[in-house]
């Protein structure tokens, strides 16, 4: 608060609700390990009904108005007006996350002007309780931007406060996107992995949390394993789109937000990366045949492909499957009698296959694999690169472990992580020295199942 600045007789009008989600370079399955690696792309587009995808228009980078007295003053003056939250530096929709957060607060962002938890994530180390609150965009050190619809002047609180940041010009939806990182960048080991801030605002709760899930369902996200998947179910979970969210949110239902799809969703997907590589790989005067050729196979995780590549084009064996269009990026299917598009792209041995009902990142499985990269059952191999900081009291060749029993500990991006054993048996081998940098898929132990010593 500025010295002196009255506060207003009643509190404001809310003007809309915005919501926040963090995007974060971390595998929420996986005890919410960060994941390394380069960013291949990272585009985040709005929907709604302000229309299709919108321009993103990046800002400049502006100094903090904390840095002078006057500046200070302004802020205090500001705090408590609500019609002018683009200012710099303005208190905005307050974000509760790890840089500020209690060791049991979610990352969470409270709806402007409406109260009540809207935001989505995992409880963050170092935190403060719930009262821990900061900007909720900006301050990220790439850029803001904003996308939405054309239209009238939006709404206002006071008559000389500029247009908030958030709301769509005549009442649109708006989304805001403040990115780290961007393509081409290496998310490390030694710093937060937050990749970007998503923030939604729209006339309603309902119509936010829609257009926000809605948007980074369809965002572009290509490099290390993310959170996007996480926050996009969470968004749509009944407690949260009922107003039911608290702090135990994620204790009761993190298993159900973090496992595979009750459906085989991603099978069209497989198909369309199989295609797509066909196409890539094949040449317009090689191969051809009098008969006909036998079917080609893809793995791809969990899926297998199986197609076979005609004078017509191709043919998938699989009856609720039609390829319409192939190209190498592009790929339409029709997917029990409706056409779908996939766009698809290749890094390395992960393929990102994306469409408007979702995302997924396949990993490439190779026809023939190289024997030396062969590892024995039971290896514990680094999830990350890190250092080794502790390994369990007792622990050496020869000793018994039982299933889920913490063995190792890294650090990495300031957090420990645990390696445990991954069936009961007999520790092997053991290669981890405490102290010792490691990188990924590094050997670490092997533990032999009990079953396995039995036979």
């Amino acid at each position: 608060m500025a010295d002196g600045a009255p506060l207003p007789p009643t509190p404001p009008s809310p003007l809309g609700h915005a919501i926040e989600a963090r995007l974060y370079a971390e595998d929420p399955s996986q005890d919410w390990a960060p994941q390394p690696g380069r960013v291949h792309e990272l585009t985040v587009r709005g929907v709604g009904e302000a229309g299709p995808p919108y321009a993103a228009e990046p800002r400049a980078a502006r100094p903090s108005p904390a840095t002078c007295a006057s500046g200070r003053a302004e802020l205090g003056a500001r705090a408590v007006d609500p019609g002018r939250i683009d200012a710099p530096g303005a208190v905005g929709t307050g974000a509760v996350g790890p840089g500020a957060s209690g060791a049991n607060e979610p990352r969470v962002a409270r709806t402007a002007g409406a109260g009540g938890w809207a935001g989505t994530g995992h409880p963050g180390p170092g935190a403060s309780g719930a009262g821990a609150t900061g900007p909720a965009s900006g301050g990220l050190g790439r850029t803001g931007a904003d996308i939405g619809g054309a239209g009238g002047p939006g709404p206002r609180v006071a008559p000389d406060a500029p247009e908030p940041a958030l709301v769509g010009r005549g009442g649109h939806p708006r989304v805001r996107v403040d990115t780290g990182y961007g393509s081409g960048d290496s998310v490390g080991v030694h710093y937060d992995s937050m990749l970007a801030k998503v923030v939604a605002w729209a006339p309603t709760r309902a119509e936010a949390v829609r257009v926000l899930a809605g948007a980074l369902r369809r965002a572009r996200v290509h490099g290390p394993v993310t959170n996007r998947e996480l926050l996009v179910r969470s968004l749509l979970h009944p407690d949260f789109t009922g107003g039911r969210l608290d702090t135990g949110f994620y204790e009761r239902h993190l298993g159900a937000l973090t496992g595979p799809a009750a459906d085989d969703a991603g099978r069209p997907a497989a198909v369309a990366a199989a295609l797509a590589d066909a196409v890539r790989r094949g040449h317009p005067l090689g191969g051809w045949r009098n008969l006909a050729s036998q079917p080609q196979t893809k793995a791809y995780g969990e899926y297998e492909v199986r197609y076979h590549r005609t004078r017509d084009g191709f043919r998938v064996e699989d009856d609720a499957v039609r390829a319409v269009a192939v190209t190498p990026h592009r790929v339409s299917l029709e997917v029990d009698g409706v056409l779908r598009h996939f766009d698809v792209a290749e890094h390395g041995d992960h393929v990102y296959v994306d469409s408007p009902a979702g995302s997924y990142r396949l990993r490439v499985h190779p026809r023939f694999t190289d024997p030396r990269t062969a590892t024995a059952p039971g290896s514990l191999l680094a999830p990350m690169p890190g250092t080794v900081v502790r390994i369990a009291d007792g622990l050496g060749e020869g000793s018994a472990v039982t299933a889920g029993q913490p063995l190792i500990w890294l650090e990495a991006m300031k957090m420990e992580h645990r390696i445990t054993a991954p069936a009961s048996g007999t520790l092997t081998a053991l290669h981890a020295v405490p102290g010792s940098q490691v990188e990924v898929g590094a050997l670490l132990a092997v533990v032999t199942d009990t079953a396995q010593e039995d036979t």
